[in-house]
């Protein structure tokens, strides 16, 4: 079991895998929906500020090496520590969609000022989106919103909805 992280899903999950890389963890799930088969990533990607900027470049090269060899509809959710300006960033846009950028507007900020992570660095955080939601270009972001209410987590949920290539 993977503490604080997991996937919830109303389809079926045909496969469940955890890969470890570097300090945190990333989640894989093979889903049916409705006869199709989706993969599904869940990840934590290093914290820059609590580790190193290099473990967190190579958590995003090990994700995306994994990503890339899907031959399925791919969708990749989590906490990824990094802003859209980050060169990780870029190279992870590069191949995948950002569902907030491709279905929203506005900046989507994602960590909750409130938290205790943020006392000390209250103006970043407020500025900042850390996490999100990706997929390949098969699948088409149709909405997406960062809910206002973070429930004690020091991240605010991001919600999609997703359509699947027919």
């Amino acid at each position: 079991p993977v503490r604080g992280q997991g996937v919830l899903s109303r389809y079926p999950i045909l496969e469940d895998s955890v890969i470890r890389p570097y300090a945190f963890y990333q989640q894989r799930v093979l889903l049916d929906v409705d006869g199709q088969e989706i993969v599904v990533y869940n990840v934590h990607i290093s914290n820059p500020f609590a580790g190193s900027f290099v473990a967190r470049h190579n958590d995003m090269s090990d994700l995306l090496a994994r990503v890339n060899a899907e031959t399925l509809p791919v969708i990749i959710g989590g906490d990824f520590n990094l802003t859209e300006h980050a060169a990780d960033y870029a190279r992870f846009s590069d191949h995948y969609v950002d569902a907030y950028r491709q279905a929203s507007r506005g900046f989507g900020w994602t960590f909750a000022p409130s938290s205790r992570s943020c006392v000390r660095n209250l103006l970043v955080c407020q500025l900042a989106r850390i996490d999100y939601v990706f997929h390949d270009e098969a699948i088409t972001a149709l909405e997406a919103e960062v809910w206002s209410s973070s429930a004690n987590s020091d991240h605010y949920p991001v919600w999609v909805r997703l359509a699947l290539p027919q």
